[in-house]
């Protein structure tokens, strides 16, 4: 039979009165023998009602050294026939469980945030302002750094100490873009900050975006715009050429004193446009 809290505190209390009562009784009717058992009994239940408190304390210790070192796996056996009550057991387990289902979901949702942060291909850097500390970063910082993983971003001077410098500056939402050499290979980087408070912690969050592949299509885009105008003012100039070029060996046969002054401006307007590709190139 399962022990209830409130029942043995109104058993007892009742004992302890009756007791105390028929100890008063008995010495005002000189009866000490009676009187010295009766105070023997007290003497035993006060014991046993200690004893039995201080088992639920230490239980209870029990329980706030499993919180304090985050130990939600201790079970209290509800249904054993030791010293104890089931009430306290019960809220202890319920309290357990009920941490250990946060906590569940807690990584459940980091495990989340994890793969979705490993999914873009843009750097993350979480670190603690004032200790450089790193709290946490993504498989495309790894990728872009080539490095697996450093605790402090001071690890980050003895490779990129340019990096680390404008790391250590960068505040608020301001974005720099900086040039790394990885294997030879210039990598620019564009860098945001947001800065945030965690309890006593000063946060600093940092994106690196690779712009390299961005600066190569703008840079492919121009050369190409670049290209048209080039083709746009050579042919301008080559098809007047062309033309006149093409009309004055059709009349060279029948050159006559009356077209000189045609044949004068065609050559002329040749070297005109010569000149000016000259001047061009």
């Amino acid at each position: 039979m399962k022990k209830s809290y409130k029942n043995y505190i109104i058993i007892r209390s009742i004992v302890l009165l009756l007791t105390i009562a028929a100890i008063i009784v008995l010495g005002l009717y000189s009866q000490y023998m009676l009187m010295s058992v009766s105070i023997g009994i007290l003497l035993i239940e006060l014991f046993t009602w200690y004893r039995q408190h201080m088992r639920i304390l230490q239980e209870f210790n029990q329980y706030v050294e499993g919180v304090q070192y985050h130990d939600f796996s201790q079970h209290f056996n509800v249904n054993g026939n030791g010293i104890g009550f089931p009430e306290f057991k019960a809220g202890f387990n319920s309290i357990n469980k009920e941490f250990l289902e946060i906590g569940k979901e807690r990584e459940k949702q980091y495990q989340y945030l994890q793969k979705i942060m490993d999914l873009v291909d843009t750097g993350i850097l979480l670190f603690e302002s004032n200790s450089g500390d790193v709290m946490w970063m993504n498989e495309a910082l790894r990728t872009i750094l080539g490095i697996p993983f450093f605790k402090n971003i001071h690890a980050l001077q003895w490779r990129y100490s340019n990096l680390l410098q404008t790391i250590e500056e960068l505040s608020g939402k301001k974005k720099l873009v900086i040039t790394l050499t990885k294997e030879k290979v210039h990598i620019k980087l564009q860098l945001s900050c947001s800065i945030f408070q965690v309890d006593d912690s000063r946060m600093k969050l940092i994106v690196f975006q690779n712009i390299n592949e961005v600066v190569d299509i703008t840079e492919s885009q121009a050369w190409h715009k670049l290209l048209r105008v080039l083709t746009h003012e050579i042919m301008n100039s080559v098809a007047p050429i062309s033309s006149l070029a093409a009309t004055l060996y059709k009349n060279i046969d029948i050159l006559d004193t009356n077209n000189l002054d045609d044949l004068r401006l065609g050559i002329q307007t040749i070297k005109t446009r010569s000149e000016g590709l000259l001047r061009f190139a």
